[in-house]
């Protein structure tokens, strides 16, 4: 078993390492700025040089974005993986990647002008669908077992990811009715 000074250690280490690499993160973009420069800018949040501007206005506001999409993917990744009771639960296996996909290529298709928020909720209502599914599938016969919820999840990742091909087949074969000539594959390109 590994002991708990252990953890505590490498949990200090992790956290040590997130700081620095975060500190270092708000030196890199198009505008130099040096780790003196970031630091003067932390302390004075009223100044107006433009190192400071860029720190407080862009910068921070990124690596603040960055750090709360990463919680929330280990947190989303630790509680799929928890309530399934199966360490290789992921959104991807479990089918609801393709219900995302599913759901914005509807959106795309139906809602051709529509903006990113309403694609956004398409794919989030696609995932929700293919969760759905997956459930009511597992469902069925035994419960909801790991197993059954993974077996289930593949076989509506397929379903999606097939149904979701055929607008784009569909396309690309009136590209090349349209114009004579047959459309460029991926390989080809």
């Amino acid at each position: 078993m590994v002991s708990t000074k252990r953890v505590a250690l490498l949990a200090v280490v992790l956290l040590a390492v997130l700081g620095a690499l975060a500190l270092f993160s708000l030196t890199v973009g198009m505008r130099a700025i040096t780790l003196s420069g970031v630091l003067h800018a932390l302390q004075s949040a009223v100044s107006q040089e433009p190192s400071d501007l860029v720190v407080w206005t862009l910068r921070l506001p990124r690596l603040l974005a960055a750090l709360v999409c990463g919680v929330s993917f280990a947190v989303a990744g630790a509680l799929m993986q928890g309530v399934t009771n199966n360490p290789l639960a992921s959104p991807s296996i479990l089918g609801i990647n393709a219900g995302a996909s599913f759901g914005l290529a509807l959106a795309m298709i139906f809602l051709p002008a529509a903006s990113l928020q309403v694609t956004i909720v398409s794919a989030f209502f696609g995932a929700a669908l293919a969760t759905a599914f997956i459930l009511v599938l597992a469902s069925l016969k035994h419960g909801l077992t790991p197993v059954y919820i993974a077996l289930a999840g593949t076989a509506v990742s397929a379903v999606f990811l097939a149904v979701t091909q055929v607008p784009s087949s569909s396309s690309t074969s009136r590209r090349s009715s349209a114009t004579g000539r047959p459309a460029a594959s991926a390989a080809s390109v």
